[in-house]
């Protein structure tokens, strides 16, 4: 085989399913609801304990726009540029998944942030006390975020010429 040829990666079926498929239809959701059910997706992603009766104000519609197009940024990264490269550049993977990795922290600072200003942080660290929504919200952030690093780390993931 050419030196010169690309080399192959094998990105294992958990990084596909989630990266590919799972994580781009959530963030699409997500979109929708951010975009035209603000006040029943501000209820999902905010503590129980958040009194959102009158949201959204103006400044809340502005952030869920802004939330809303950043996720629809990165369904598409999922869903189109992953794809696009495929397995021939994981080098490409690496970038866009260190990207998310970003992303996830800063989702996961400004849950926290908001539970900790309400007084609900020990909901935020304890799975156990989560609703459905933060099981959604939060637990899926964690595991997209640990999925993440474990891609980076190279767990399963295999590369040949």
């Amino acid at each position: 085989m050419d030196s010169k040829s690309p080399s192959s990666t094998h990105i294992p079926l958990i990084y596909t399913t989630f990266l590919l498929w799972l994580e781009p239809i959530a963030a699409f959701s997500g979109t929708i609801q951010a975009l035209f059910t603000p006040q029943p997706f501000l209820a999902i992603i905010t503590p129980a304990v958040t009194d959102i009766s009158a949201s959204p104000t103006a400044v809340e519609s502005l952030l869920l726009a802004q939330l809303g197009s950043m996720y629809l940024y990165f369904a598409f990264i999922s869903a189109v540029l992953l794809r696009y490269v495929g397995s021939q550049r994981p080098d490409v993977w690496r970038l866009v998944i260190c990207g998310q990795m970003l992303s996830d922290i800063g989702h996961l600072y400004g849950l926290w942030l908001v539970a900790r200003l309400v007084g609900a942080e020990g909901v935020f660290w304890n799975p156990i006390e989560w609703r459905s929504e933060d099981l959604m919200n939060i637990g899926l952030t964690w595991f997209g975020f640990l999925l993440r690093i474990a891609f980076l780390i190279g767990v399963g993931v295999r590369s040949g010429r």
